[in-house]
């Protein structure tokens, strides 16, 4: 039989499984929006200022939309940190070893 310890850390476990995998859905959502269009987010967060009108639209009470706003925008800089650190590793300098190999070719 399992311990109150180990059940604990178990679940502790799956909820930080969770909350990456959702995560990285988040930014896959992200970067599909980016693949529609460069000003699909920004455009969306302007659609999103008027949260009366598109809770009416959509049947979504507006105190929900106005939560949208902090999200993407949460999301968006995590994106952009992340595409910032990837292209930060491609362009660091590599260093070559001197070989006879090397040598050749020079």
């Amino acid at each position: 039989m399992a311990s109150f310890g180990s059940l604990f850390e178990n679940m502790d476990y799956q909820k930080k499984l969770r909350k990456e995998q959702d995560e990285q859905k988040a930014l896959e959502a992200i970067q599909s929006g980016l693949n529609l269009d460069e000003d699909f987010w920004r455009d969306f967060l302007l659609l999103i200022n008027n949260s009366e009108a598109l809770g009416a639209l959509l049947g979504i009470r507006p105190a929900n939309i106005h939560e949208w706003r902090n999200r993407v925008s949460k999301y968006l800089r995590k994106y952009y940190e992340k595409e910032e650190r990837d292209v930060g590793n491609l362009q660091k300098k590599k260093k070559f070893v001197n070989t006879s190999d090397y040598k050749d070719f020079m």
